[in-house]
């Protein structure tokens, strides 16, 4: 049985909270420092929750070059009949897709008809169980070399693999947390755009936040599929649960391997 997770369809939760505040000429902003926005708008600015929290910058001679915080990218969306903001992205650089985007959403989402066109094995996939409106659905955890949205990139992400209930604008996925992370967003309703700011000085090309998020989701995954196996009534379903534990354990160990070379502490891979 593969370990359980909360989703509208499938958002994984972790971290800290962050506020949304809109100003005079109907920006949007996102922060996780309260003090950071205007004296003015602080009464009006709503609290969510889904931003892992920072930590301090390890030193390291594998530490990738700085990257300017003022590398910005102004990507137009467009409204679907349901209110919900669309952008174009394309995933692995040949693939096109329209992405929700959803500041509120931990993980991105890609459709099916997707993955299987990039040739992704879906049946060897780890597998993390959505508990959706409709009830609980098991859906592959894949990985894909990039996400790019309006020439901002973001690599080396995990995304849920799954159709969502929307047909009016064909083949869609759901843009996240995950791709955001790594941005400062500002979405002008007026001007029909969302401006993404790349954060300073990531490492590895992420951030603390992407490392910390992707060690804590393993550790979770791996949690729940120990318990499944330990309350499995047949030998089915703990080889199927063996298995996955073979996936995760493998993820954990490349991941690590990864955050050694680029300087990540050790207090910071749990």
């Amino acid at each position: 049985m593969p370990v359980a997770c909360c989703l509208m369809p499938v958002f994984l939760a972790f971290g800290q909270e962050y506020y949304r505040w809109t100003d005079d000429s109907g920006a949007v902003h996102f922060t996780d420092n309260l003090y950071s926005i205007p004296e003015k708008f602080r009464a009006q600015a709503q609290k969510k929750i889904q931003a892992p929290s920072a930590a301090p910058a390890p030193v390291s001679a594998e530490r990738s070059p700085d990257r300017s915080a003022t590398e910005r990218f102004v990507v137009p969306f467009r409204r679907s009949a349901g209110n919900h903001i669309l952008v174009e992205g394309v995933v692995n650089g040949r693939a096109g897709v329209n992405f929700i985007l959803d500041t509120g959403a931990a993980a991105s989402i890609i459709p099916r008809t997707l993955a299987l066109e990039l040739g992704m094995d879906l049946d060897r996939a780890l597998l993390v169980t959505a508990a959706g409106i409709g009830g609980s659905v098991d859906l592959p955890l894949v990985e894909v070399e990039s996400i790019n949205v309006g020439g901002a990139e973001a690599r080396d992400l995990e995304v849920t693999v799954q159709q969502l209930p929307f047909t009016e604008v064909g083949a869609l996925g759901l843009l996240g947390a995950d791709f955001l992370l790594d941005y400062r967003v500002d979405i002008e309703y007026a001007k029909n755009q969302v401006i993404l700011e790349r954060q300073a000085d990531p490492y590895g090309g992420h951030t603390f936040e992407w490392w910390q998020q992707r060690f804590r989701r393993y550790s979770q995954l791996k949690a729940g599929i120990e318990a499944g196996r330990a309350r499995a009534a047949t030998q089915g379903a703990r080889d199927h649960l063996d298995s996955q534990l073979r996936i995760v354990d493998e993820k954990i160990s490349n991941l690590e391997t990864r955050a050694s070379q680029a300087g990540i502490p050790r207090e910071y891979r749990q």
